[in-house]
C-alpha cells in the first residue's frame, strides 16, 4: 500500500466506513450461489422451472440496471444501496425460510435487485468520494481491499453449506446483509450528500 493510500484511509473515515460497508455487501451474497442447487435439492424445483427462475433473474437485472441507475443519479445512490442490500437481506431470509418452492420466484427477483446494487451501483457511488484528482487511487482502493471479500464469500458459503447445511449459509448472508444496511445507514454518510456540505461551508460568507 502506497503512501498516498495510507493518507487517504487516514484521513477519509467515511471512506473507510464505506469499504466496510462494502466488504459486508460481498458476504452478504455469500448464499446466492447455492439457490439454485437447494431450490433443486429441498423443494424438488423441476429443470423448466430453474430456467423461467434463471431467466427471471437476468430480467430483472436488466429492468433494475437503469432504474436504479436513474434514481442513484437523480435522487442517491447512497440510498439504492441501502434498497439494494435490504433486497439481499430479504432474499437471503426467504430462502431460509421458504416452505414451498413458489417462493424462490422472489428470491430471484429479490436476488437480481441486490446484484445490481453491489456490481453498479456499488462502482458507481466510488466516484462520489475524494476530490477528483484522488479518484483513480479511491476506486484503486475500493476495487483491491473489498477483493479478498469477493473471493472468499462462495468458500465461507460452501463450508458453512457442508457442516450445517445451506440454510446457515443463507441465515449467513442475511445477517451480514442486515450488518450492510445498518452500515449504510448509520457509519456511511451520503459522500454527495456530504461533499456539498463542505462546499457550503467552504464558501465566502
Amino acid at each position: 500500500m502506497t503512501k498516498e493510500n495510507k493518507e487517504i484511509l487516514k484521513k477519509d473515515g467515511n471512506f473507510r466506513n464505506f469499504l466496510l460497508a462494502r466488504i459486508l455487501s460481498q458476504l452478504a451474497m455469500t448464499g446466492f450461489a447455492f439457490y439454485t442447487v437447494y431450490a433443486v435439492g429441498a423443494h424438488h424445483v423441476s429443470e423448466s422451472h430453474i430456467g423461467i427462475m434463471t431467466g427471471l433473474l437476468l430480467g430483472v437485472q436488466i429492468v433494475a440496471n437503469p432504474i436504479m441507475g436513474w434514481a442513484g443519479d437523480r435522487w442517491s445512490n447512497h440510498a439504492v444501496m441501502r434498497v439494494g442490500m435490504t433486497a439481499a437481506t430479504l432474499s437471503a431470509l426467504l430462502a431460509w425460510w421458504a416452505p414451498s418452492a413458489g417462493f424462490f420466484y422472489l428470491v430471484y427477483i429479490l436476488t437480481g435487485i441486490a446484484n445490481v446494487s453491489v456490481w453498479t451501483t456499488g462502482l458507481a457511488i466510488i466516484h462520489e468520494f475524494g476530490k477528483e484528482s484522488e479518484r483513480p487511487v479511491y476506486i484503486g482502493m475500493a476495487n483491491t481491499l473489498v477483493a479478498p471479500a469477493n473471493l472468499l464469500s462462495p468458500f465461507l458459503g460452501g463450508f458453512l453449506a457442508s457442516i450445517s447445511g445451506y440454510p446457515a449459509a443463507f441465515f449467513a448472508s442475511a445477517i451480514a446483509g442486515l450488518s450492510a444496511v445498518l452500515a449504510y445507514q448509520f457509519l456511511v454518510k451520503d459522500p454527495r450528500a456530504n461533499k456539498k456540505g463542505q462546499v457550503s461551508q467552504e464558501a465566502p460568507a
